[in-house]
């Protein structure tokens, strides 16, 4: 009760959502990527273990607030799900998801263009022998003859 604070478990409630819908979105953004570059369970876990408690401690409140027949709760709780759980939370997961397997599978056919004609270079480097030929052309001199 200390400066006219309210009781210690209120800010044990209310401060993990409200430092969630701050930076939240970042952290789900950077999770969604985790995911996308590492599949694995440990990534998939991180990504429900850290939303996990702002976001049930403000599903606890509208819990709470059932027991009050004359509250609005279901537009309330309609909205808590669309932009809590949907906008701060799931979209950015998804995004970084999203957008680091779309990244990925247009680096895909370049990458392996590259690697065919590094492996086209080492082929001619061998078959040139020693001190002859483009041996120290890379791919891209060698695309251009």
């Amino acid at each position: 009760m200390m400066f006219g604070g309210g009781d210690g478990w209120q800010v044990l409630v209310f401060l993990p959502p409200l430092l969630w819908f701050l930076g939240g979105p970042f952290i789900m953004l950077a999770t969604g990527v985790w995911c996308a570059r590492r599949p694995g369970w440990k990534p998939r876990l991180w990504s429900v273990l850290l939303p996990a408690e702002p976001v049930l401690a403000l599903l606890v409140v509208f819990l709470v607030r059932l027991q009050d027949p004359d509250s609005r709760w279901w537009d309330d709780f309609s909205g808590y799900l669309l932009w809590y759980v949907g906008v701060i939370t799931a979209l950015p997961w998804l995004l970084g998801w999203g957008i680091t397997r779309i990244v990925g599978a247009v680096r895909a056919p370049r990458a392996r263009r590259l690697a065919e004609l590094a492996a086209l270079e080492a082929e001619e480097a061998a078959a040139a022998g020693p001190g002859g030929g483009t041996a120290g052309a890379g791919p891209a001199e060698k695309a251009a003859e």
